[in-house]
């Protein structure tokens, strides 16, 4: 029982993450370019900018989780960290690594890399499970 809350959690982190991030790539957009906005989503199209897609909304939900979950699990929210650093890690080495051999970037290619990275910062995070 206790490894199926923490399965639907983890997939929740995923769908969560994966929607509210890519959402938020034209959030400073649909704003009107707000500088508070800005802070949160990314302003240009740099990979460094993009790390704010996986960090804010991974971020936000891991704190909600905390809140669930804490009582049970008074590790989650560092192991969560841990996980959420590996995803940040992640992007900017496979970004940089693909387009080191090809000279220039895919739209399909970031799209993906997006989606390997929330998957490693869920799924390492759940790899340091006691």
């Amino acid at each position: 029982m206790e490894k199926e809350v923490l399965k639907k959690f983890t997939l929740g982190g995923i769908l969560w993450t994966l929607v509210i991030g890519t959402s938020s790539h034209f959030f400073y957009q649909w704003s009107g370019e707000n500088f508070f906005v800005g802070l949160v989503s990314p302003v240009n199209e740099t990979v460094w900018e993009h790390l704010k897609l996986l960090f804010f909304p991974a971020l936000l939900y891991m704190l909600w989780e905390k809140v669930w979950l804490d009582e049970r699990y008074p590790e989650s929210f560092c192991r969560n960290l841990r996980g959420l650093w590996a995803g940040l890690a992640v992007m900017p080495i496979l970004y940089y690594g693909y387009t080191l051999f090809t000279g220039k970037d895919y739209l399909w290619a970031d799209i993906g890399i997006f989606i390997v990275s929330v998957l490693t910062a869920f799924l390492v995070s759940v790899s340091f499970m006691r």
